[in-house]
């Protein structure tokens, strides 16, 4: 019951109520940006913009979150060291996440304890702001709720993106197309969710740099049901069998996503001159099929 209510502070509807967060914290990094490269005496400095989509990601975090920045943008730095826990905590998990009995060895050795760094300084960001909240002294409106409002109700009750500007720089037409859509759309600066729905090749980017660069590498393991399953080519897998599919491996089949699979190329995801609406939406669906491949919790839905 607990998980179903938490589900929902994370469903688009609840999240939405927070998006003036998320514009907030795009027009401090225009203002950090605009003066270090683009303005002034820096006028054409050049700028390592995935750095900066990385601290505007982990910024998103801490204001969707405790409606507080981490401070990275502001900075143009690690100031905390948090980042730099996060990644070497992650290249331990994804070797420890596909070999679990390597963890007894490593970091729960009794001896020699090998394992990801510690999590004090994220930590004690998060319990300082936790606290202040509960003692109402960190002069939040409560007019508008974060993440952090939600869990402590309910405690009182119960108990990414770069890489689609990456993806689009590298290759002139892409970007020349993007720049088409979004000068002729008449936008409003910072862009709001619902507007963004509505730019067909903008989505179409995002999805092919989900696609390119899925957020999720593990295998996510489900467990086959009862009467267990029967794969196409006459494996039969019995009822407790843990399954998986890798969405690197799943995301560059060729027979989905076609021959160029390999490549970045965000017309895949809009419909082409050859076929019908029928035929787009058919192709489309067994390329967001194959999303839903790796992520569902049902493997018999699968085939």
């Amino acid at each position: 019951m607990k998980r179903n209510i938490i589900i929902n502070f994370y469903k688009l509807s609840s999240i939405l109520r927070s998006e003036y967060l998320v514009d907030e914290t795009i027009n401090a990094l225009c203002e950090q940006i605009e003066p270090r490269f683009i303005d002034g005496p820096n006028a054409d400095s050049v700028c390592e913009l995935d750095k900066w989509l990385y601290f505007y990601a982990w910024e998103i975090v801490g204001q969707l979150s405790l409606s507080k920045p981490m401070g990275f943008t502001k900075a143009g730095a690690d100031h905390s060291g948090m980042m730099d826990t996060a990644e070497k905590a992650m290249d331990y998990f994804a070797v420890v996440g596909q070999i679990p009995a390597l963890d007894k060895i490593l970091a729960k050795n009794p001896l020699f304890s090998v394992g990801p760094p510690s999590w004090e300084a994220a930590t004690r960001f998060c319990f300082q702001h936790t606290m202040a909240r509960q003692q109402d002294v960190d002069q939040k409106s409560s007019e508008k709720r974060d993440m952090l409002d939600n869990f402590l109700e309910l405690k009182k009750t119960v108990g990414l993106d770069d890489y689609g500007v990456v993806g689009s720089l590298m290759n002139a037409n892409i970007l020349a197309k993007l720049r088409d859509e979004l000068d002729n759309a008449n936008l409003q600066t910072p862009i709001s969710f619902a507007t963004a729905t509505k730019l067909p090749y903008l989505e179409a980017i995002i999805l092919e740099s989900c696609r390119m660069h899925p957020g999720v590498t593990l295998l996510l393991e489900r467990v086959v049901p009862e009467p267990g399953l029967q794969l196409p080519n006459g494996t039969f897998l019995p009822p407790g069998t843990k399954v998986g599919m890798n969405a690197w491996v799943v995301h560059q089949n060729k027979a989905v996503f076609g021959q160029d699979a390999a490549s970045f190329g965000p017309e895949r995801w809009l419909q082409q001159d050859w076929e019908n609406d029928q035929e787009f939406a058919g192709r489309l669906a067994n390329m967001k099929r194959s999303f839903a491949v790796v992520f569902h919790r049902n493997c018999k839905r699968i085939f």
